[in-house]
């Protein structure tokens, strides 16, 4: 069930053009890990991360406690599997590790401290995701943030 709003958010002729287009491009929509894609190459290039000269870096694991172990290494899994992960050989390696959410499951995060000190930073993006879209009506999960597009193979 999709919740569409507070009763006369949307008008009658709203909410009728809204549930015609999620009927129409219903494979645009993901409702789990599993049914989410990528942007075709027509809509939109592949991310390219623009840095300045450097060196690779290789830094040391952050220690997986053996309690939550085991669910790591499966959500590493699905994510290879539903796509937002993907094998490599890279001269690059950034730690990882995990929060606890309030649902109960565990958050990876990325250590990009390396990344984000060579990475050419782009005025024309907003900084926060809630600039663009704190005023929506929260219809939608920001799923996977912004893996709707590839990463260059050349970045």
């Amino acid at each position: 069930m999709i919740n569409f709003g507070l009763s006369g958010w949307l008008s009658e002729e709203e909410l009728n053009l809204l549930k015609n287009v999620i009927l129409l491009r219903q494979k645009a929509i993901a409702f789990c890990e599993e049914e989410r894609g990528v942007l075709k190459h027509s809509y939109g290039k592949p991310y390219k991360i623009r840095v300045i000269p450097h060196e690779p870096w290789q830094k040391k694991p952050i220690p997986i406690p053996k309690s939550i172990l085991h669910q790591f290494i499966e959500q590493v899994r699905k994510r290879i599997r539903t796509g937002p992960y993907e094998k490599s050989t890279s001269s690059y390696n950034s730690p990882v590790f995990c929060v606890a959410k309030p649902s109960g499951k565990l958050g990876i995060v990325h250590d990009l401290q390396d990344l984000n000190k060579v990475t050419i930073k782009y005025a024309g993006l907003p900084r926060n995701v809630d600039e663009f879209v704190g005023s929506c009506y929260g219809l939608e999960d920001i799923m996977g943030g912004y893996n709707e597009k590839e990463l260059d193979i050349t970045t």
